[in-house]
């Protein structure tokens, strides 16, 4: 991927008017695509990889409120408050 992004940006490049490089400074225009390039990067290996796993933990959290909530209802779980009342004579 990072491959192909640098091969297409220097293709884009070789296509701007050289008037655009004489007001551009071609070592800081490098830079900045190289930086650019490299934190799209990160992005896709880190930042996906967390954006899915906090998708994950948040959608489990759900269903165990939920089967929680279903539970108490039914009786089958009770909750602090219900178990002290039926202790008391």
């Amino acid at each position: 991927m990072q491959h192909s992004l640098r091969t297409d940006t220097d293709q884009q490049i070789q296509t701007l008017e050289v008037s655009y490089f004489e007001d551009q400074s071609t070592g800081n225009l490098l830079t900045v695509l190289n930086d650019d390039v490299n934190q799209l990067e990160r992005f896709v290996d880190n930042g996906a990889l967390e954006i899915i796993q906090e998708g994950t933990t948040l959608f489990l959290i759900g269903i165990t409120f939920f089967v929680g909530c279903l539970l108490l209802k039914k009786g089958v779980l009770k909750d602090e408050e219900s178990v002290r009342t039926c202790e008391q004579p």
